[in-house]
């Protein structure tokens, strides 16, 4: 059963001629709503256009301004969406005849249902309205219509006759659910063949039977031999076809089948591969993190100090030096190099942008003071400078922040903060170098924070 329910006063569709601008879909359609609903319960329901049967009805002349549709409209609209038997009871009739034909089994229709008084109250509408049944059941012995209602009471679900609507019921409509499986004959790829043309019947021969036979090998999946000749085997196949789409089963491939067939092959015709979206830019901390990964699974290694390179080291990039134990960074060099080498921005690329003396008067300065000499010395004027006395957590950090830790004497180590509690940091170790992870001290305190705030 399809879940949809169409509400004729929908804005997209409330102010449709049915069959006058003056005499709305909101205010009138409620007779199309509900044949409409009866037409997507049907397998091929994919192919119906609400507002192709609503023009259609106005052709024919089912709608009246004033008044919405026709009682032999809804008998004429049922036939036309494809059931041929439908059973029309009238007031006049005993409800044993509705009862007798809706226990057959497999039954749904309309119902027009008007102001008269129920016995539990149920007010259905103020003059007359349709409404669509999708499912009935008897549940200790009382009748039960499972409704889907497009006007704006929205009476939607299991509705019990004997307490909702008897006395308000002065016709029905009752035709057979078609199940005719139609996605046991869904193509599994799509048609390349050519559709044929004109009008085909038994024994028809020529290139129109050869494409006719080729598109229903495809379409339905039997196996006729493409012989151009229209014999007992491709009328069968032909009439299988009408079967399960709902068209009249006569055996002759006519315009109804051929505009059928076509609308089949195109909705299965290839459909054209979505371009991918473009991966975002890296952000300028996206850059810093991927360079600091980079480096951290090369040679390059905490600078060996010694009384040559102990003051006058700057970074091994830059200088061009060689990638060994001997010519890395120190800790302060490798973080400030992840901004100016990572992300590139026009930072100080040094080992020495900060000396233990800069980090501890950046704690002893007032803020505004120790904002101006930190920009300073990285060189930016797009840093933010976060401080603590006692100590940061990782939860007032981002990806990309340079920290500063302090033991109980002062400045100790810099870092580069990568997330989730994980930095990134040139080691005094030579065995261990530049290391990526989770920090292995504890006693030290993040003081200092650095983050870019530009572009």
């Amino acid at each position: 059963m399809s879940t949809k329910i169409i509400r004729q006063l929908d804005p997209s569709i409330a102010d449709w001629p049915y069959p006058t601008k003056a005499s709305s879909f909101g205010g009138n359609g409620c007779g199309c709503c509900a044949c409409y609903h009866i037409a997507i319960e049907q397998p091929w329901q994919e192919d119906y256009s609400l507002n192709d049967l609503r023009k259609w009805m106005i052709n024919k002349g089912y709608a009246v301004a004033g008044w919405g549709t026709k009682w032999d409209g809804i008998y004429g609209t049922l036939k036309h969406i494809g059931h041929k038997n439908v059973v029309w009871i009238h007031k006049e009739d005993p409800m044993s005849k509705a009862w007798k034909e809706l226990n057959k089994g497999n039954r749904i229709g309309v119902l027009l249902v008007d102001n008269s008084k129920t016995p539990n109250g149920t007010v259905w509408t103020a003059s007359g309205h349709f409404v669509a049944f999708t499912d009935y059941r008897v549940v200790n012995k009382q009748h039960q219509f499972y409704i889907k209602d497009s006007g704006f009471r929205h009476h939607d679900g299991w509705y019990t006759y004997e307490y909702s609507l008897k006395g308000a019921l002065p016709q029905m409509w009752i035709v057979e659910r078609i199940t005719v499986d139609a996605t046991k004959y869904r193509p599994k790829k799509p048609y390349t063949g050519k559709m044929p043309s004109g009008t085909i019947k038994k024994d028809s021969k020529g290139i129109q039977v050869k494409r006719l036979q080729i598109f229903l090998n495809w379409c339905i999946g039997t196996k006729l031999g493409v012989d151009g000749d229209a014999g007992v085997n491709t009328i069968k196949a032909v009439c299988t076809f009408q079967k399960t789409y709902g068209l009249d089963v006569d055996g002759v491939f006519g315009p109804a089948s051929l505009k059928k067939a076509k609308a089949i092959a195109a909705k299965y015709a290839p459909k054209p591969k979505p371009k991918p979206t473009p991966a975002p830019a890296p952000t300028k901390q996206d850059k810093m993190l991927a360079w600091a990964k980079k480096i951290a699974g090369e040679k390059f290694h905490y600078v060996k100090w010694n009384e040559k390179v102990a003051k006058t080291h700057t970074c091994p990039i830059c200088t061009g030096r060689k990638y060994d134990d001997y010519y890395g960074w120190n800790c302060i060099g490798f973080a400030w190099a992840s901004w100016h080498h990572g992300a590139g921005l026009p930072s100080r690329c040094s080992c020495s942008v900060f000396t233990d003396y800069h980090y501890n008067q950046l704690l002893k300065l007032g803020y505004t003071d120790a904002s101006k000499l930190a920009r300073q010395r990285i060189g930016l004027e797009d840093v933010y400078l976060m401080r603590s006395y006692t100590s940061l957590s990782f939860d007032q950090l981002k990806p990309g922040d340079v920290i500063a830790y302090f033991g109980k004497s002062g400045y100790v180590h810099t870092a580069l903060y990568i997330g989730n509690g994980q930095i990134a940091d040139c080691t005094s170790s030579r065995s261990d170098g530049i290391k990526y992870g989770v920090p292995s001290y504890t006693n030290w305190k993040i003081k200092l924070a650095f983050r870019y705030t530009g572009k």
